[in-house]
This record gives C-alpha cells, structure tokens and sequence, in this order.
C-alpha cells in the first residue's frame, strides 16, 4: 500500500471522495423520490377528502332546500286546509253533494301534508344506485376493493333509507379505518329486506368503526321500523340492517 500510495499519490484521496460524492447523489435521490412519492399519495388523499366533502355538502344543501321547501309548501297546505274547513262549516248539510266533494279536498290535503313531512325529513338520496356508484368511485380512490352482491333489489319505497345505510357505513369506513376491502350485500329474508356490509378495518378506536349505528342512521332506521346490529370478529366488521316492508309494494 505505501509503494501504491507513492506512485499513485492521488488513488487514496480521490477514489473516496468520488464514492462519497456518489453516495451523497444517490442519497438525495432516494429522497427527492420519497418526497414526491409521499407529496402524491397527500394529495391524492386530499382530492379523496374534497370528494367527501362535496358530498356532505350537497347533502346540506338538500336538507336546507328541503327545510324551505316544507315551510313553504306547508304554510300553504295549512292554509287551504283552513280555508276548507271553513267552507265545510258554512256549507252544512245545505248540498251533500258539494260538501263530499270538500270533505275529499280536506283528506287530500292532509296526505299532502303527511307525504311532505316524510320528503322533507328523510335522507337525502337521490337513488340508490347512484350510491353504490360513488361507493365504488371512492373506494376505488384509496384502493379499497368492492363487492356489491345485489341478491334482491329492495322496494323503491325502501331505497332511500338502504342507500342511507351504504352511505353511513363506507363513509365511516374510510373515515375512521384501514381497511382493504368492503362488501354490500342487499338481500330479503321473507317479509323483510336486509343491508349487509362487511369489511377489514377492524376496530379502531373504543366504540368501534362497526359500531358506528347511530345520529342520522339510526333515526332512519329507526323511523322503517327497523333493527341493526354490528359484529367485530376478528378484524372483519359486519353492520347488518333489517327493514320490515310491511305496508311496502315489492319490487
């Protein structure tokens, strides 16, 4: 080495150096690639999270739209309703026939009443396979796979509240846990219509993700006269909602 070092004077300083510099090189590469990897993924994550927000924010223009919708149209049926008691008590008994006619009107505008409470404080959803849509768009945004296994298509009386059910649940999912993949099953057990969804999140925090049966879902469930239920075993979550459709035209 020290006949080396004097023949070649410049080997022992040079050949380090160049390695170093490469090294160094390599290094800044490897995390300007890690940066931008890392930069991608935030903001594919952000696009994902507008994406929810929008929704949520057409859900409260909805709800806004269907709160002025339900004091106006109701401050007119209520109105008319007035007026058509009133003309029932000034007509008495003096023309059956014209007072069958406004006993008809009154009942009509009572339905009408009874059907815009119901329209007015359901869930926002349009249709439900418009759910299901923006389920696999979303869940196809954070690599989440999807299965929609659609055995018995529920009423159409009943879609607003399973699309609810779809919605809550997989917003909650990708909310709140890791998981890689969900399942929807849409199903009927005799006289009543079952929503199933399943996924691998797991439990994440002390209520659990597949616990979260409650606030706006709960109330529609509830309201159908139905029943939920939630099992966590062994990492793979299941909510399970079951809708009576006594009083429901089948589909």
């Amino acid at each position: 080495m020290t006949g080396l070092s004097v023949l070649y004077p410049r080997v022992r300083a040079d050949v380090p150096s160049d390695l170093l510099g490469a090294l160094i090189e390599l290094g800044l590469f490897g995390l300007g690639v890690v940066a931008v990897t890392r930069l991608a993924i935030m903001l594919d994550r952000l696009t994902f999270t507008r994406e929810v927000l929008a929704r949520r924010l057409v859900d409260v223009e909805r709800e806004r739209v269907g709160r002025d919708l339900h004091d106006l149209m109701g401050r007119t049926l209520v109105a008319a309703s007035l007026r058509n008691q009133t003309l029932l008590r000034t007509l008495g008994d003096s023309n059956p026939l014209l007072r069958e006619q406004l006993e008809r009107i009154h009942q009509s505008l009572g339905r009408g009443q009874s059907q815009l409470r119901a329209l007015t404080s359901g869930p926002a959803i349009a249709h439900l396979e418009d759910e299901l849509q923006a389920l696999r768009a979303l869940c196809g945004r954070v690599e989440v796979d999807v299965h929609v296994e659609d055995r018995v298509w529920p009423p159409a009386q009943q879609e607003a509240t399973v699309g609810l059910v779809v919605r809550e649940t997989i917003t909650h999912v990708l909310k709140y846990s890791r998981a890689t993949w969900c399942r929807v099953l849409l199903d009927r057990d005799g006289s009543t219509t079952v929503v199933q969804v399943s996924h691998d999140g797991g439990t994440v925090h002390e209520r659990g993700v597949a616990a979260h049966i409650d606030g706006r879902l709960a109330s529609a469930v509830e309201a159908a006269g139905g029943e939920s239920d939630s099992q966590d075993a062994r990492g793979v979550c299941t909510v399970t909602v079951r809708l009576p459709m006594a009083g429901v035209t089948q589909g």
